[in-house]
């Protein structure tokens, strides 16, 4: 179905005489001023910051709800906000379902190989009898983080974010498998404090590939353009990637397969207390 929608879109593109202009998700994530500058140019539209709408022409909801949220931050008011306990305490929720959640969060550079780690890990996981689920980043970005852009507070937010639905995965009986780049030792932090104050399992896997071999295999060919100074703040290259100081486990790619990758990670997690 999608190859058809392709084909049609192209075709239309064809009789208009109009160019389609190809924009990929890592390219706006790496570098989200420098492709949008680009869209701009082929466009001809000149790339000069817009002013600010007045509040009056700023209807939609969304817009509304942030100015909202923005006012009351900035009169200092905080809302009264408690934990609405279940029913069900974990032990019984993990003892009726004979399982024990917890959180991986698999971190290292592009390329490195975490999301074909965090595949394999889900399907083990699951053809063991483990409920598993793979949250991914694009598919949070559909929904709960729609509104985030990729300015280095919005992605902390959105890694924040994704922590925050893992916890939830994790106390019910569930492992949530993360695959983020998330370079900053604080956002990783972050994650991980909120499963501690839960007394939740956390594993923070270093995906341990040396940039060389990230950069060989390349799948976008992001590194060489981000070589060639046509993208900027990439990470690991002209952007901070700080690795991890003492993750639970550091999986080293050039010595492991992905089945023994995978093996290694399970182990961990029987190993953590539930």
């Amino acid at each position: 179905r999608l190859e058809r929608d392709e084909r049609a879109w192209i075709d239309w593109f064809a009789r208009s005489g109009l160019r389609p202009i190809e924009v990929g998700y890592e390219e706006l994530d790496v570098a989200p001023k420098e492709t949008v500058a680009r869209v701009l140019d082929a466009l001809g539209v000149p790339d000069t910051p817009l002013p600010d709408p007045p509040l009056s022409r700023q209807r939609d909801r969304l817009s509304t709800a942030w100015i909202e949220r923005y006012l009351r931050e900035r009169a200092g008011e905080r809302r009264e906000i408690t934990w609405h306990p279940s029913a069900l305490d974990r032990d019984e929720r993990w003892a009726a379902l004979q399982q024990r959640g917890g959180t991986v969060l698999l971190t290292g550079l592009p390329a490195s190989g975490k999301s074909t780690i965090a595949v394999a890990l889900e399907r083990e996981l699951v053809a063991g009898g483990q409920s598993a689920y793979l949250l991914d980043g694009d598919n949070i970005r559909q929904g709960l983080s729609d509104d985030l852009g990729f300015s280095p507070g919005d992605r902390a937010e959105h890694i924040r974010r994704v922590g925050q639905v893992a916890r939830l995965f994790a106390d019910s009986g569930a492992v949530a498998v993360l695959s983020l780049i998330s370079p900053l030792a604080a956002d990783r932090d972050g994650v991980r404090k909120a499963h501690a104050d839960a007394d939740l399992p956390f594993l923070e896997v270093f995906v341990d590939t040396p940039l060389e071999e990230c950069e060989r295999r390349d799948p976008k060919g992001l590194y060489a353009r981000a070589r060639t100074g046509e993208i900027k703040g990439f990470t690991g290259i002209d952007a901070p990637y700080e690795q991890p100081d003492k993750p639970e486990l550091r999986i080293p790619t050039a010595e492991i397969s992905v089945e023994q990758a995978v093996s290694e990670i399970i182990r961990a997690l029987g190993h953590r207390p539930g």
